[in-house]
């Protein structure tokens, strides 16, 4: 009986963990799951790649001058357990990269600044870039603490940076938003340009990154 008790317990917190995607409280929780918990309790919440966007921004000669884009997501999933957002991984497809702020009209310009960044970021040799959340801290409602590494150029460095959140009037996860600092130095993008070039580009460039779950996912 005392076995039969105990069997119905453990049944119990798997399907409640399995169930929701919601989104409250979380506290602090390290990643990868396996080393945290025996039982797989946490449900896969896939992002929507179409609905999701990544801005990006890079200046040059101080914030003097400067360019912006996208780039598209690839794949993305976010991990929840028992109502609480506590993992995740993103893939860039960097062979999108994209430059918004040059006009159609102005096309050979547009052209050769986009071969530029690819040849920047080394995307004929490494077209995929990628963030997997290591740490997932609550700071208030709304807003979550990130830890985890990013690669890009097959350089792998870990950052931290806050993460906001949006859920719909049912307490579902409806959208998440990322704004981000990097240095590209630390990816070493750009290094393959003429000493001039690597001196007018200002190190720092920004991201903007809008994640979207998919409505539709079952869980």
């Amino acid at each position: 009986m005392r076995n039969s008790s105990l069997q119905l317990l453990i049944l119990l917190f798997f399907f409640v963990g399995c169930e929701n995607k919601k989104l409250t409280k979380v506290g602090e929780t390290d990643f990868p799951l396996e080393d945290t918990f025996s039982e797989k309790t946490y449900t896969k919440l896939p992002v929507n790649k179409n609905k999701s966007i990544i801005k990006w921004n890079g200046t040059k000669l101080g914030g003097i001058n400067g360019h912006e884009g996208i780039v598209k997501l690839e794949e993305g999933s976010l991990f929840l357990l028992r109502d609480s957002i506590i993992g995740g991984k993103i893939i860039v497809d960097m062979e999108t990269i994209q430059v918004t702020d040059i006009p159609d009209e102005q096309m050979s310009a547009k052209t050769s600044l986009t071969k530029h960044l690819k040849s920047d970021f080394n995307v004929s040799n490494y077209p995929r870039s990628e963030f997997e959340f290591l740490k997932v801290e609550y700071l208030k409602p709304g807003v979550l603490k990130i830890k985890g590494i990013m690669t890009i150029n097959n350089i792998t460095k870990e950052i931290e940076f806050p993460m906001t959140y949006e859920t719909s009037k049912a307490n579902v996860i409806s959208e998440l938003t990322i704004d981000i600092e990097l240095d590209r130095t630390e990816w070493k993008i750009g290094e393959q340009g003429s000493w001039l070039a690597k001196r007018v580009v200002d190190n720092n460039f920004k991201l903007k990154i809008l994640l979207i779950p998919q409505e539709d996912h079952k869980g």
